[in-house]
């Protein structure tokens, strides 16, 4: 069997690293990383390609076929939200697999306002609030609309703090403060639709965004009706994830969807499940066997 070129782009993220981690020994892949910048992805893959522009210049996509073509690749996994969105509204330019679900989930999923006006009326849904008149309780808590690695998110204690933050930016979210665990919930959807795989994990210490500190813990039955609501509402095709905060009352209340590989999954791929390599035979159609997957 001809071994399957897959290009992870950007190279040097975290969640990079992960797909590398699940890949690098299949005897069904070889792996090219893509770059924008020097990063440590240059100690990571043998094969790298540098020079990529940004995703939001006129030529990415160009620079991208062109590499395509030159290093003979087969399918593009992408390893940050934003590049995951690109490629997805481009999928059909593309002269490879792209590696991410459809168009309209993997927008909306980037979009933490659309994701609660979406699901608007979930019990599972932190309060909002349309402005600075609607905040009758401090703290609470504002994130971007659209952002990763808790960049400009914050506790704010105040009314003045809060205004503040809101001159400085204007795009940024105003919900519930959620005082309680953080958890982290790793998803595997089937190409039927069903949902396969519900793993809860603790974030017990977080980085940039990315726990650095996980356990896989019992997931519960909320848990699971919370993932098949999700599940049943978008289109999700091989691993995706979702995170959870606990209110004052103790129940689980939606932070964020991803229909991407996190950062932190290793902690389910040392337990047992290759999600990486899962949705790669996934969306690599002639991987499957008979209705079975060929694992590690």
């Amino acid at each position: 069997m001809k071994k399957k070129r897959v290009l992870i782009f950007p190279a040097g993220s975290e969640i990079s690293f992960e797909i590398v981690n699940a890949l690098k020994y299949s005897k069904f892949v070889e792996l090219i990383g893509g770059t924008s910048i020097s990063d440590h992805s240059e100690f990571v893959f043998k094969e790298l390609i540098e020079g990529f522009p940004y995703i939001d210049h006129k030529d990415f996509l160009k620079f991208l076929n062109q590499k395509i073509f030159e290093h003979k690749i087969d399918c593009i996994y992408p390893a940050h939200d934003s590049v995951s969105v690109f490629l997805s509204e481009h999928a059909s330019e593309i002269p490879a697999q792209v590696i991410i679900t459809d168009e309209f989930t993997t927008k909306l999923c980037r979009s933490k306002k659309a994701t609660y006006e979406f699901f608007a009326g979930e019990d599972f849904i932190p309060r909002t609030y349309v402005s600075v008149n609607d905040v009758d309780h401090f703290p609470v808590f504002v994130k971007p609309e659209i952002g990763q690695g808790s960049q400009g998110a914050m506790k704010i204690s105040n009314m003045s703090d809060l205004v503040r933050a809101l001159e400085e930016n204007h795009d940024l979210i105003i919900c519930e403060f959620l005082p309680g665990m953080e958890y982290t919930v790793d998803c595997f959807t089937d190409s039927d639709g069903t949902l396969r795989v519900v793993k809860l994990r603790d974030r017990e210490r977080i980085r940039t965004g990315i726990s650095v500190r996980s356990r896989s813990i019992s997931t519960d039955s909320r848990v699971l009706e919370i993932a098949n609501h999700i599940n049943s509402r978008l289109k999700f095709k091989g691993a995706w994830f979702f995170q959870l905060r606990r209110n004052n009352n103790n129940d689980y209340m939606l932070m964020e969807i991803s229909p991407r590989i996190p950062g932190t999954m290793g902690v389910s791929r040392n337990s047992g499940i290759n999600f990486p390599m899962l949705t790669l035979f996934t969306f690599c159609a002639e991987y499957a066997n008979g209705g079975g997957y060929y694992l590690l």
